[in-house]
């Protein structure tokens, strides 16, 4: 049908804490994918209430790339998790990869992930990591999943604020 909007396939959340140049990297690489690619995405980015350089003043008038930028309101620290929550939430694709701010995902991951079928599977990835070529190994902070999946498992316990890391129970909970 003429004009039927489609919903992205995946949905990349990122959290995001006063790192504008992590988040312009991310932006300047993303832009680089195929559009074809691109338009099969969209990319939610959740500022985590950053007390200097906000998401918004980052990705100002960038309309070329499917960004969405969403803000906590209270700085709580390390509040990565409560991040992750909302962009679960609020995201339409009906995939989440799941990534730090800090590793950028390859194009060829993109278009990967993009040709796989349906899966109610937990995966992890390698990426790229800081300003770099360089392949990090899979990482406890990244994943990719069915968004059903994520709230299957509950999604992140946001009580464990306040502490450098995560949930680390959320793993526990994708291999039960």
């Amino acid at each position: 049908m003429w004009g039927e909007i489609v919903p992205p396939k995946i949905s990349i959340v990122f959290a995001y804490y006063s790192n504008p140049k992590m988040l312009g990297y991310q932006v300047e690489q993303f832009a680089k994918f195929d559009p074809a690619v691109l338009g099969q995405c969209e990319i939610l980015v959740i500022d985590d209430a950053s007390p200097s350089d906000p998401a918004t003043d980052v990705v100002v008038g960038l309309t070329n790339l499917p960004l969405v930028v969403f803000r906590i309101d209270k700085d709580k620290s390390w509040n990565q998790d409560a991040a992750r929550n909302i962009g679960a939430f609020e995201a339409s694709g009906k995939f989440l990869l799941l990534t730090d701010i800090d590793h950028t995902v390859p194009e060829e991951s993109m278009k990967a992930l993009l040709a796989m079928g349906d899966t109610n599977r937990v995966h992890s990835l390698a990426r790229k990591a800081h300003f770099s070529d360089k392949v990090v190994n899979s990482h406890a902070n990244s994943y990719f999943m069915s968004k059903e999946k994520y709230w299957e498992i509950g999604g992140y316990d946001e009580d464990f604020w306040g502490a450098y890391g995560s949930d680390v129970l959320f793993r526990k909970r994708i291999i039960a």
